[in-house]
């Protein structure tokens, strides 16, 4: 378990230091671009196929090696995470805020959501860690965590 923490420690980190350099970078082939909107589209996908419990959408956007913390601490794999969205049910989940950052091979999304289950309503912030594989983006690693400004903070 400890190894595979250190395997996504190292990600984020060797992703942040290639997401600086990316962004002194022009492209004028405009390929970032086109790349950040499969990113954006493929947030999307993820949200509704965890509000949807569209297991087989979420087993095609998760990678193999993929591993999530939630807000209450909980880890999970790939595996795991689809036994979990069988029968999760989420009443309401919104992205309140994203961005995306991207290097060749790796894109980082972060954000705040919103989520309604049965356990009451979190305000969440999230990084996201995709990798780009034979031409697939999939998601490597989620983690998120309850916000802990207040609401009149985040107003401002």
């Amino acid at each position: 378990m400890k190894s595979t923490h250190v395997v996504v420690v190292f990600a984020i980190v060797v992703a942040s230091g290639e997401v600086r350099q990316a962004r002194a970078q022009v492209d004028p082939s405009g390929q970032r671009g086109v790349e950040t909107s499969a990113i954006v589209a493929l947030e999307e996908e993820f949200r509704l196929a965890k509000l949807r419990n569209d297991v087989s959408t979420l087993a095609r956007i998760l990678d193999d090696f993929f591993q999530e913390t939630n807000q209450n601490g909980n880890v999970r794999n790939k595996t795991e995470m689809l036994a979990l969205f069988e029968a999760f049910p989420i009443a309401s989940l919104t992205t309140d805020s994203s961005g995306v950052r991207l290097t060749d091979n790796v894109a980082v999304a972060t954000g705040s959501q919103t989520e309604v289950n049965g356990t009451g309503t979190d305000r969440m912030l999230f990084t996201r860690v995709y990798v780009n594989s034979q031409g697939r983006w999939r998601l490597l690693s989620s983690t998120q965590f309850r916000d802990p400004r207040p609401l009149m903070m985040i107003a401002r």
